[in-house]
């Protein structure tokens, strides 16, 4: 008689059948995640913003950048400032220095001098900088030509010019810092011309980004000058560079070119959105999107409609009567704001709060560069006089052609002498005079005095000897 099979068998048969399978599904597995890997690498997709800005055609490293400097001055800018995010994407090292010395730049206190020990520790980080150096000095001379109302989203979600003006903007008030430490003079007024080059650059985009990381750099270099007046007296040649320096853009025109930038990106967003693309810009959320989701398809061409209205109402009259008086357009702006977009808006209602803070923007942009000239002219008086002017008004004509505006209440510029130096400011947003309490030098309420402050320090007592 046939003896029967162990059940043992039929286990370990059993066993090794799983094995297999589970084996074979990770392998499959395995095969379509590669598959899926090596696909999205061939579109682009898993690179790198350093592979993405290299493939476009940037500087890559010193050799390629150095063939810029014989570039005529109409070759396009931009890929000389994206080549700052390139190296120093490339680079943690470096890019965590800089943030270091950034982090400690005397950034509002005109009282705060690196010591030169710091500024030597600086000059060892420009040294090691110096392509990125290189690059803003080339970019200084050029254009950015490039720069038309966006039809796509290259300008803004591939373009990079945003962040790195902040890496620009860095580099620009560690060079300048340095200088002043070390007593150079000269090299400091040099930086400050190289940083409001750079600034105008963005003069006329339309990318409302890059008009904010302008305001930024042009208020860094603001703030600086503020410190080399208030460490250094300086001689009429200096004070006619700064002046030169420092001759105002038209934020006007920048509002208008940024607000019709902005309203361009709306129109391609919407699009973007409603089509059922990744969401986009200011105020459009995940949550967003998955209560989108839930729209009937038969309900999105209405709302797509209704959302292009909305941006016309919104944006059209601001710009075809925007008033001529910076106080007006404030205004205007603020009635758009006001003036809300229902909460059901995802583009439109967002689109509202911005034009409002362009305008702000913008605005304070004209007083960066109105109460530095203004503080300027105040040092050209006081070398041909020996003593500081008791009001604005002797400045004319003679070293203002009129006393600069507020672009805040529409007044002249207010100034007063203090005890140890003197403030030219604009009364910023609450349009109210508050005898020149700052919101960054005082610590104080955001919507307090917009202030260039110069304070006679000793080191600039000493410098005079």
């Amino acid at each position: 008689m046939q003896r029967p099979k162990s059940s043992g068998s039929h286990s370990l048969i059993g066993r090794l059948i799983v094995v297999f399978l589970a084996f074979s599904t990770l392998l499959i597995l395995t095969i379509i995640v590669t598959s899926v890997y090596f696909i999205s690498s061939l579109n682009g997709e898993s690179e790198s913003m350093y592979e993405r800005i290299r493939a476009n055609g940037y500087p890559a490293n010193y050799e390629e950048l150095s063939a810029w400097d014989s570039a005529p001055e109409s070759e396009n800018a931009a890929p000389l400032i994206q080549s700052v995010s390139l190296f120093l994407e490339d680079d943690d090292d470096l890019k965590e220095r800089l943030e270091e010395f950034w982090e400690d730049t005397p950034y509002h206190d005109p009282e705060e001098v690196w010591s030169k020990e710091k500024a030597e520790a600086a000059g060892v980080l420009l040294e090691d900088m110096v392509h990125i150096v290189a690059s803003i000095e080339f970019a200084a001379e050029k254009s950015l030509c490039a720069f038309e109302p966006p039809q796509a989203d290259d300008i803004y979600e591939d373009g990079y010019v945003e962040s790195a003006l902040y890496d620009v903007q860095k580099v620009i008030c560690i060079m300048a810092h340095r200088h002043l430490a070390l007593g150079d003079v000269d090299a400091s007024i040099e930086t400050i011309e190289l940083g409001v080059k750079i600034a105008r650059l963005m003069e006329d985009s339309p990318n409302v980004s890059a008009q904010y990381y302008r305001l930024y750099l042009q208020q860094s270099l603001r703030n600086f000058t503020m410190h080399l007046i208030s460490n250094v007296v300086l001689d009429t040649a200096a004070l006619d560079r700064l002046h030169e320096a420092f001759t105002p853009i038209d934020s006007r025109f920048a509002l208008i070119r940024a607000v019709a930038g902005d309203r361009a990106w709306a129109f391609f967003a919407i699009e973007e959105f409603y089509s059922g693309n990744a969401a986009l810009g200011s105020g459009i959320t995940e949550e967003d999107r998955r209560q989108f989701e839930q729209v009937p398809a038969s309900m999105r061409e209405f709302f797509i409609e209704w959302e292009r209205r909305a941006i016309d109402d919104l944006t059209g009259p601001f710009l075809a009567d925007l008033p001529e008086t910076w106080p007006e357009i404030l205004d205007a702006a603020n009635v758009a704001s006001l003036d809300r977009i229902s909460d059901f808006s995802l583009i439109a209602a967002p689109l509202s709060n911005d034009i409002e803070d362009i305008a702000i923007s913008m605005a304070r942009s004209e007083a960066d560069f109105s109460t530095t000239l203004t503080a300027i002219a105040v040092e050209c008086y006081s070398r041909k006089h020996n003593e500081y002017p008791d009001s604005l008004g002797q400045l004319v004509p003679e070293y203002l052609e009129e006393i600069p505006i507020d672009p805040f209440d529409g007044e002249p510029l207010r100034y007063r002498q203090t005890d140890d130096g003197y403030e030219v400011y604009s009364v910023f947003t609450n349009r109210e005079d508050d005898d020149g309490v700052d919101y960054y030098l005082d610590d104080a309420e955001y919507e307090s005095d917009w202030v260039f402050r110069v304070v006679f320090t000793k080191r600039r007592a000493d410098s005079s000897k």
